[in-house]
């Protein structure tokens, strides 16, 4: 079953998206090109981590995702020509740490989680920028047993994401 409180507590990703534009862009086209961007780089991680527990185990799934999220994050940024950023209430690396209008949209989220609603995604644009921040819904085994709760993780897991 898959719980909204439970990716939030423990894990929230999110994807923010840069687009330059000129003046008034056309934001549902921006917001089903994000969306489809992040559903294609969420497949492509989701393949790599898969091959490599495949290869070395869960603990060796880590490392993969330290260095493979950048690099295909980078690769997407480079190919669509956007900015793509991961962000977490409780990020494990400093860099994935949110900024001020992505911290109020992890307080709504949260807010409509507490109402019994699932997290929206949000969106902001001006005449320069178009952002989009979109949460990873983790509902599947190969997930959790990285991103789930403390006591769901196997110890030899834990002790590497520590």
């Amino acid at each position: 079953m898959f719980h909204w409180l439970n990716i939030l507590i423990w894990l929230v990703l999110t994807t923010s998206l840069f687009f330059c534009k000129g003046s008034n862009p056309d934001t549902a086209k921006l917001k089903e090109a994000s969306s489809s961007i992040f559903s294609e780089l969420q497949a492509d991680l989701q393949k790599r981590l898969k091959e490599s527990i495949e290869k070395g185990g869960i603990v060796s799934a880590i490392e993969t995702c330290k260095t493979a999220s950048p690099e295909i994050e980078a690769e997407f940024s480079k190919k669509y020509n956007v900015k793509i950023k991961r962000v977490s209430e409780k990020n494990r690396n400093p860099e994935h740490s949110p900024d001020a209008w992505e911290k109020t949209i992890f307080t709504e989220w949260n807010k409509a989680i507490a109402a019994g609603n699932s997290p929206f995604i949000a969106t902001f644009s001006d005449s320069k920028v178009f952002r989009l921040m979109q949460p990873i819904k983790i509902n599947n085994a190969l997930c959790l047993q990285c991103h789930g709760t403390v006591e769901s993780i196997k110890p030899d897991v834990l002790k590497k994401i520590q």
